[in-house]
């Protein structure tokens, strides 16, 4: 763990930046799917992209222990908790251009679901009626879609592509280093 000063200096710069939220002894038991684990020593959240990079700069220079979650359902805590700083991106804004749909990494996978079904039924109902068949069907139904989750300067980016066709939907994760 850093010095004291060093650990109160970095939580004040914290404390500064615009729209997060910097609370102590949060139990990570609220962010996990099955509803157990300690307190984290500090619990950093925010919706902004901007803001939560500055965060996880402030804390990476500090020499804090620090993680970053997500929505929690792959994560189990101890019941000591987390010494250190917990960081949590939540900005779920998804949107849609054409074929292509832009996921902000605090997005559930569900939501994200729900909006290219939706985007797709829409896109159905206005596309002009013509009879297709065999192989041209299947590339006409077909859409790709990323999720992209990436951290200010993070060595890795993730991209969660779906594929959708009548028959079945397939989700291929492909870690970039």
């Amino acid at each position: 763990m850093a010095p004291a000063e060093s650990v109160l200096n970095a939580l004040d710069r914290i404390s500064t930046l615009e729209n997060v939220s910097l609370r102590r002894d949060v139990p990570l038991s609220e962010h996990t799917r099955f509803g157990i684990g300690g307190p984290a020593d500090f619990y950093v959240q925010t919706s902004s992209p901007a803001s939560f990079a500055q965060a996880l700069a402030i804390v990476r220079s500090s020499g804090l222990d620090w993680v970053v979650i997500g929505g929690g359902t792959n994560l189990i805590v101890s019941d000591e908790g987390f010494r250190g700083v917990c960081l949590k991106l939540t900005s779920d804004r998804i949107s849609a251009d054409g074929l292509t749909v832009e996921a902000e990494s605090g997005a559930v996978l569900q939501n994200l679901v729900d909006f290219t079904v939706r985007l797709d039924q829409k896109r159905r109902r206005q596309a002009p009626q013509r009879e297709v068949t065999g192989r041209d069907a299947d590339r006409i139904d077909q859409h790709r879609i990323r999720h992209r989750m990436q951290l200010h300067k993070a060595p890795r980016l993730i991209d969660v592509i779906v594929d959708a066709d009548r028959q079945h939907l397939e989700m291929i994760a492909i870690a970039l280093l």
